[in-house]
């Protein structure tokens, strides 16, 4: 499994309020960043298996080798995780 962090989706929101901002800037800052990263793992053959609230920042699991696996399955995300960077 590889997990992408992306920051606290709670220190957005705080930032947002402070900054008297629309929260649809944070949504679509959000979509644009699923939507690559999934583009990402699909390529490499991976899958996104969830996202992940946590205290030290939120992030997207992704999983290779299930449903479907590869011998390079390894590679395969390691491959991912540098084009996602």
């Amino acid at each position: 499994a590889n997990f992408c962090n992306f920051g606290s989706l709670l220190a957005l929101l705080e930032l947002s309020a402070l900054l008297d901002s629309d929260l649809s800037i944070i949504a679509q800052l959000l979509n644009t960043y699923y939507a690559l990263v999934q583009r990402e793992v699909h390529r490499f053959g991976g899958a996104v298996h969830k996202v992940d609230m946590a205290p030290f920042g939120d992030r997207l699991m992704a999983v290779f080798g299930a449903p479907q696996a590869h011998e390079d399955d390894p590679l395969r995300a390691a491959q991912c995780a540098q084009a996602i960077r």
